[in-house]
């Protein structure tokens, strides 16, 4: 193997600054060539942020990088551009890795946004200025707030990568980003009269099976993915207690465990969805009814299937919820406009937070929660309440056209 000729001494001070609201030292180092020569070159090393890192802490850590670059034997290679720290190391280590939603938005961040504006740098040369510009610019570019937290948090993923790495040293650039306040657009969450009216309409054969997925999703808060892969094994309908999964599966009650996305099953968003949800006697009767009459009823068939007992596209039932809101004469209502409605109608009603909470799947303190018969048959009187409520709004909405909107609570309370 070519002996390399290392470059004599390489004792240095180095030179600190304060740079994009980070510590930043100047320090020489010996660089290896495409041709195999070895170069010192100048270059920046992150030390850490300005607001947690004094001047003489800065100064000190710059002293230890200078002291560890005179002791190297080696000399360092090229430097990784971040595109290739990203094609070689990130997206195949960690991107592949994720599900089809994560997956999918990281591709969006790298390809459209963050390659195109740092991918020809080197990663280690990429200070806190360059990702907080970055962020800026995409923000006065009309992108959301919301688009650009996930940009943010794909820059700190990469880089959190890059130092495990050891490819870069200090600490992580991008947990500095600052970012505005996210202000949410005010979101449609239908009233029972509303809902009554939509299931009214949805109860023509034409639209099945949305009838029974609005309905479950009202009383129980799945989401469409979620119900999106619920298979019959999960779902007991009958009167006593049986198996799913090696797991104990309650008197009408449905396990989640799935989800369906992108045309990919892949196991639920976080822990806390993994759960046990209470089916309430109007629901139980409702899907009874549709297993009945699918040609798809085994244990590993889908609840919610099409013809050919393949996964429903979600632009299939999204187009059959549009046409019944504007047949019912109703804002446009979406799947998670449902999943809001079980929230704000549990809590209208009473039910405990805690219940609230795991039969939404929001609580973190859920995801080691194996759930009691007992637990569901506390939640299982709210759940019915909510059902009986929109059964009566349907009656109204065969009746009647005309829908009213439900009180104010605080008004109600007082």
């Amino acid at each position: 193997m070519q002996k390399r000729q290392m470059p004599n001494h390489l004792t240095q001070q180095g030179c600190l600054q304060a740079h994009g609201n980070q510590w930043t030292a100047i320090l020489r180092h010996n660089v290896l060539q495409p041709d195999n020569t070895v170069k010192r070159q100048i270059h920046r090393f992150p030390l850490g942020p300005l607001s947690v890192m004094t001047e003489q802490q800065a100064r000190q850590k710059m002293l230890q990088t200078a002291a560890r670059l005179y002791s190297k034997t080696a000399p360092t290679k090229r430097p990784l551009t971040l595109d290739q720290f990203s094609e070689q190391y990130y997206k195949p280590e960690v991107v592949q890795r994720l599900q089809k939603a994560g997956r999918d938005t990281s591709i969006w961040a790298l390809d459209k946004h963050i390659i195109p504006a740092l991918g020809d740098m080197a990663i280690s040369d990429i200070t806190l200025r360059n990702l907080q510009e970055l962020c800026d610019l995409k923000i006065k570019a009309g992108l959301s707030v919301q688009s650009v937290k996930h940009i943010k948090a794909r820059l700190s993923a990469i880089f959190k990568h890059a130092l495990g790495h050891r490819i870069i040293e200090g600490f992580n650039p991008a947990t500095a980003i600052r970012l505005p306040k996210m202000t949410r657009k005010e979101r449609f969450t239908p009233t029972e009269e509303q809902v009554g009216a939509l299931l009214a309409v949805l109860q023509d054969p034409s639209y099945s099976p949305c009838f029974e997925a609005v309905l479950w999703s009202c009383t129980n808060s799945p989401n469409y993915a979620e119900m999106a892969a619920v298979r019959w094994r999960r779902v007991n309908l009958t009167d006593q207690p049986t198996l799913a999964d090696g797991r104990n599966l309650p008197a009408y009650a449905a396990a989640i465990r799935e989800d369906y996305y992108g045309g990919e099953f892949s196991s639920t968003k976080t822990e806390a969805r993994n759960r046990l949800i209470p089916l309430a006697p109007t629901l139980v009767k409702a899907l009874s009814a549709l297993k009945d009459r699918s040609r798809f009823h085994g244990p590993d068939n889908l609840a919610f299937c099409d013809h050919r007992g393949k996964p429903l596209h979600k632009d299939t039932m999204n187009y059959k919820l549009e046409k019944a809101s504007k047949e019912a004469g109703i804002p446009q209502t979406r799947w998670h406009s449902l999943r809001r409605y079980f929230a704000t109608q549990s809590d209208r009603l009473g039910m405990p937070q805690q219940d609230r909470q795991r039969t939404l799947g929001h609580s973190s303190a859920a995801m080691t929660t194996h759930y009691t018969e007992e637990d569901l048959d506390r939640r299982r009187p709210f759940i019915e309440q909510i059902a009986q409520g929109l059964l009566n709004a349907i009656k109204a909405a065969e009746q009647s056209t005309t829908t009213t909107a439900l009180p104010d609570k605080n008004k109600a309370d007082e």
